[in-house]
């Protein structure tokens, strides 16, 4: 995940859970991850040191939140809750690891691995990486959760996600060639049958709404990298045959499949509402003389 508006409000959420609310939010996080049949939490009283069990990886975790994370206190807690572990589960779960609401240090790592082969401890960097991962629903539970308002910040967060992945590996010698955006309901009548004037008139204007963020989001890349995105796209679209509307799904489930192995709503409309985006710049489809 891009250091992006979405990324630093889980962190600064993640920062701000302590003792058992950073465990209750381990918990979600990993029954959203492997589901309630394989990620099993303990209850928060008389847990035995042990927080929660992933079956299916056969590996207990315990978590520890606290304010201070002072050396000291981290050594206790790691060898109270490890021995623990040894004496009841580590029979049936060789695998341990140990979660902290922190960034780690080189000494907080060490420590733990120097616990046995299969220990493992996550801090805040870590925990991030396992959400970024996640599947858009799933995400999406994560941030609400968190009392996150999902609704800017992830569609901040899918049209730099499209973007970002529609740039990668992608370069351009080629000029592109700007024209004046033209009155967009004639360039729909040229583009679209009479039949679609009306739900692409309407799905258009719903797609406008987002260009703004497109805009903002576009000026955080050098301008190569935006030349190279509309020439791969100029490209992209030519490439196709057929009738306008066709060619345009056809790009449109194109990039999806490039960001989301399923076809997720969300980020499916967000791919539609930046290739609007190149429509109004007329980058594809046909311009009104």
């Amino acid at each position: 995940m891009k250091n992006t508006p979405l990324r630093n409000q889980i962190t600064v959420q993640l920062k701000s859970l302590y003792f058992i609310d950073y465990q209750r939010f381990i918990n979600e996080l990993y029954t959203i991850i492997y589901g309630v049949h394989d990620f099993v939490p303990m209850r928060e009283a008389k847990d035995g040191a042990c927080d929660g069990i992933i079956k299916s990886r056969r590996e207990v975790i315990a978590c520890y939140a606290p304010k201070d994370l002072t050396m000291s206190r981290f050594k206790k807690k790691v060898d109270d809750d490890y021995n623990s572990y040894v004496i009841n589960l580590k029979s049936e779960y060789p695998k341990w690891s140990f979660l902290v609401n922190k960034e780690l240090t080189h000494e907080h790592s060490t420590y733990v691995f120097n616990k046995q082969q299969e220990a493992s401890i996550l801090g805040i960097t870590q925990v991030l990486s396992e959400i970024e991962v996640l599947s858009k629903p799933q995400l999406r539970k994560v941030c609400e959760y968190l009392g996150i308002n999902t609704d800017e910040l992830l569609s901040i967060h899918y049209i730099n996600e499209i973007i970002e992945a529609l740039i990668a590996g992608t370069s351009s010698s080629d000029q592109v060639n700007y024209k004046t955006p033209p009155d967009i309901k004639n360039k729909i009548k040229i583009n679209y049958s009479e039949d679609d004037l009306t739900s692409i008139e309407k799905e258009f204007d719903l797609a406008f709404n987002n260009f703004f963020e497109i805009e903002n989001i576009m000026k955080t890349y050098e301008d190569s990298q935006i030349k190279a995105l509309k020439s791969r796209v100029i490209g992209d679209f030519n490439g196709l045959s057929g009738e306008f509307k066709f060619r345009f799904k056809q790009l449109q489930k194109t990039y999806l499949l490039k960001i989301s192995q399923n076809e997720d709503d969300d980020v499916n409309w967000f791919v539609a509402s930046l290739l609007y985006y190149f429509f109004e710049q007329c980058l594809i489809g046909e311009g009104v003389e």
